[in-house]
């Protein structure tokens, strides 16, 4: 169980640099405006995303999937609750809106695919979510989160592979070396039969 300390620990230590996840007040006014539950004194949902992972990875680094898939884990204070709604941004370190869900009417929670653009090679994604419960009423924005990409395309490999010169670990020529043969046998002390007792 995460404790409340460590979870605004986390997040004032991630906050300055993943600011640019959080929604702008005009996205909130717009969700206001497609009827999204955001209005003004509304009671918050009984939903709260706790923990988010991308590809069972809390901060993934050199991934090379085109379409991470991302889950969170929910908890409430409350008995027979669900999630009826989730709702995904993404964007880049330089605060790029890269991809935004909107709201979508599904109960998944685990491994949602990523669905925006072709992710770049070498590039930080953050990312977060949130979530309405079975009544309809949207959670607060998950703590900032992010991935970041590794070469996607294998033709992007550039460097050789580290071995040692062919002078190392090639064999000795033995080309011209005279052959060795075997050493003729010792005659027997006298008074042996040459054989070994037993």
């Amino acid at each position: 169980m995460i404790s409340r300390r460590t979870l605004l620990g986390t997040a004032a230590a991630t906050g300055p640099a993943l600011a640019g996840v959080a929604p702008p007040a005009k996205a909130q006014a717009q969700g206001q405006g497609q009827g999204q539950g955001q209005g003004q004194g509304t009671a918050p949902g009984a939903l709260r995303v706790e923990r988010t992972t991308v590809e069972y990875a809390t901060h993934p680094l050199g991934l090379d999937a085109t379409r991470p898939r991302l889950s969170w884990t929910l908890v409430s204070d409350q008995h027979d609750q669900r999630q009826s709604a989730y709702q995904l941004r993404v964007t880049t370190t330089a605060g790029a809106d890269v991809w935004d869900s909107g709201k979508v009417a599904s109960r998944q929670s685990v491994l949602v695919p990523y669905d925006g653009p072709a992710p770049l090679p070498r590039t930080r994604y953050h990312w977060a979510v949130r979530v309405w419960d079975a009544d309809g009423r949207p959670s607060s924005w998950s703590a900032p989160s992010w991935w970041e990409t590794g070469l996607i395309d294998s033709a992007e490999w550039k460097a050789g592979w580290i071995a040692a010169p062919d002078t190392v670990t090639r064999g000795p020529d033995l080309a011209g070396s005279p052959r060795a043969t075997r050493p003729p046998a010792r005659p027997p002390p006298p008074g042996t039969s040459g054989v070994p007792s037993t």
